[in-house]
């Protein structure tokens, strides 16, 4: 029973196989239009099959679509710092990301957050929108002070300190200055002027005592208040009398009321009983007749070189003169110029004196020495008559030069017992 079964079988698969054979016989086929049999994906390749009437299969390979992905939708929002992300999503279901860069912090105005000072550094700062503040330096400010002002004077013997004031911090700065110079005192005399001298005096440093300035000359005193009148030139005057002036020493100014002094009237000051000197300044080029006569108290003057003019009797009388100097610019002594002047004691005449007139020294019973020039030629009438304590005439000339002088009779009646002493050798009287 078994072996017919598989007899059958085997008959059975023949028959097939003849059949089958009778419908592959050559022929083209005609495929109808492709059916998908396997839908493609985006990622995987789909399967589409035409089949010909003869039930011959045809198939084929459809491409993978490709994701179609969608619009980007970002997943995770950027920040400063932190890079956010973004996906889209194909209609597969499949999803594509990418990184968004970071923005990088957007920072506002810089804003002073520490003031700099001088010396000391600020500090300012500026933040962004997410709370992120960067700080960055502000240079210390450089002092700018003002200008120097004196705190302490320099002396001659401290240095003075001056500061100035930052107008910013108001820090001083300090610095010493250079030593003072001295400060000049008052006049301090130390001789003081007359008339007929002029003072000497010096200055010292108000600080140190140090001397400034040393031999410093104080001018003769002069008077105020003298009566004159004024010359035909209407620029100069000449002094005529005392006036309102009350001093005993007279020093007559070289100018008064804009006019020039240049003489002395006759009589001026004759008879004055008060007047002890008087200063004659080199404005003055003629002293008149007797304007210094019969001073009592007159113990002294001076008759500069400017003087071309001397009256005669110019000093008669002035019991007490004790010393006078007569200016070189006169050739002749006058004529009773120094009579009875009983004080005088030693005289020195003109370099250029000439002629020693009448009665120039008559009774000046104390001359004890008298100085003649070589120059004198001639001696007249009493001009030395009375000199009873005469002891010696210098006379600058020669023995024979003086014996050559005219010298007018009774010249030296009751004169002392003198010697003359020439530059050559001594004569007796």
């Amino acid at each position: 029973m078994r072996k017919c079964r598989w007899i059958f079988a085997l008959f059975a698969v023949i028959a097939c196989l003849l059949c089958f054979s009778a419908c592959e016989e050559p022929h083209e086929h005609a495929f109808g239009d492709w059916q998908v049999t396997l839908e493609a994906t985006c990622e995987v390749d789909g399967e589409e099959t035409r089949v010909c009437e003869c039930e011959e299969k045809e198939t084929r390979a459809i491409a993978a679509t490709g994701h179609t992905f969608g619009d980007w939708q970002v997943t995770l929002e950027v920040k400063c710092e932190v890079d956010g992300e973004e996906t889209r999503t194909c209609q597969c279901g499949e999803a594509e990301t990418r990184a968004i860069t970071a923005t990088g912090h957007s920072f506002g105005d810089w804003h002073v957050t520490l003031a700099a000072k001088c010396e000391v550094d600020g500090e300012e700062a500026r933040s962004c929108d997410c709370g992120q503040t960067e700080t960055r330096t502000l240079t210390a400010l450089e002092h700018s002070y003002g200008d120097w002002n004196t705190v302490t004077l320099g002396t001659c013997e401290q240095k003075g300190t001056e500061n100035r004031i930052c107008d910013l911090c108001n820090d001083e700065e300090i610095r010493e200055t250079n030593f003072g110079e001295h400060i000049e005192g008052d006049l301090i005399i130390d001789t003081d002027s007359t008339v007929i001298e002029t003072g000497k005096g010096h200055t010292e440093c108000t600080t140190c005592n140090q001397p400034i300035k040393t031999e410093i000359s104080i001018p003769k005193k002069t008077s105020t208040g003298l009566r004159y009148q004024v010359n035909s030139d209407g620029v100069t005057c000449q002094i005529t009398g005392r006036g309102s002036c009350t001093d005993s020493q007279i020093g007559i100014p070289s100018s008064i009321d804009g006019y020039t002094v240049t003489g002395v009237d006759e009589w001026a000051f004759a008879f004055d009983a008060n007047i002890t000197a008087i200063g004659i300044p080199e404005t003055i080029t003629e002293l008149e007749m007797y304007c210094f006569s019969y001073l009592d108290k007159l113990k002294s003057i001076v008759i500069p070189d400017t003087v071309k003019i001397v009256g005669e009797g110019v000093l008669i009388g002035c019991l007490n003169l004790e010393s006078v100097v007569l200016p070189n610019s006169i050739t002749y002594v006058p004529n009773g110029a120094f009579e009875m002047c009983e004080s005088l004691v030693s005289v020195k005449l003109p370099d250029n004196a000439k002629s020693i007139g009448f009665y120039s020294f008559e009774r000046c019973s104390k001359l004890e020495t008298i100085t003649i020039p070589a120059s004198v030629t001639s001696i007249l009438s009493a001009s030395f008559s009375g000199c009873k304590n005469l002891k010696t005439i210098n006379f600058l000339g020669t023995m024979e030069q003086w014996k050559a002088i005219t010298k007018t009779s009774g010249w030296n009646t009751s004169s002392g017992n003198y010697k003359i002493v020439c530059s050559d050798g001594t004569l007796n009287k």
